[in-house]
Order: C-alpha cells, then structure tokens, then sequence
C-alpha cells in the first residue's frame, strides 16, 4: 500500500509539471532543452552553458529570434525558478542544469511538447 505522503509528492510533482509547462514559453523550452536533452546517457545526459556561446548558439543555429538583454532576462527567470543553476562570480556568466531535477525539467519539455503538438525539434 502506498503512503499518503508519497502520492501526495506525486501528485504535487504532476502538478508542478503541468503548470511549468503552462507558464514556460516556446524560447525557453529550447533553453531548458540546451541544458537537460542532451540525448546522452547518464552522466553526460546534462550540459552547462557559457551565457555568450549559449546566445549565440540560439540566435544562428537555433534561428530564436531574441536580443541579448531579453535573452539574459529569461536565463535569469528560469534561474529564479530553480531550473537552472548560476555560477556565482564568474565571468563570461556560466550556467548549469540543478542536480536532481532532471527528470522533473525534461517531464515539463515533454509536457509542453504534447501540449503544443510539437516534436523534439
């Protein structure tokens, strides 16, 4: 029999997917997915980032159509979330995916992906 307090930190983890994927837009998913979909395997399946590289990256690779402040505002939103992490006094500014929420942050891709009827671009 499954305790009470597992399904309910199930049921609050489903939640919290559900409405991360509501709030979260196109951009940021393909942020999220920069650092979290790596396609590999355990303990490559997570990348960090460099802010500058990472910009640019999006911008001619990934065709996101977005300025460089705007782009640095939503890297610090997703920050604030708790998506991803912020190394502290660096210099270019380094980012990271947040140990442990792996599987949460691709649940919440997957999720937006479903809702939008979109496929892993």
């Amino acid at each position: 029999l499954l305790d009470q307090r597992v399904v309910r930190r199930v049921v609050q983890r489903v939640d919290l997917v559900v409405s991360l994927a509501e709030k979260l837009d196109f951009i940021n998913m393909q942020i999220l997915r920069k650092f979290y979909a790596t396609g590999q395997v355990f303990p490559n399946d997570t990348q960090p980032h460099v802010f500058s590289m990472l910009y640019m990256d999006m911008k001619s690779a990934q065709k996101i159509p977005i300025g460089l402040e705007a782009f640095r505002k939503r890297m610090d939103a997703l920050v604030s979330m708790g998506l991803l992490g912020k190394v502290g006094r660096s210099s270019p500014a380094g980012y990271h995916p947040v140990r442990g929420l792996e599987q949460s942050v691709r649940a919440v891709i997957k999720r937006f992906m479903l809702n939008n009827n979109l496929t892993h671009v």
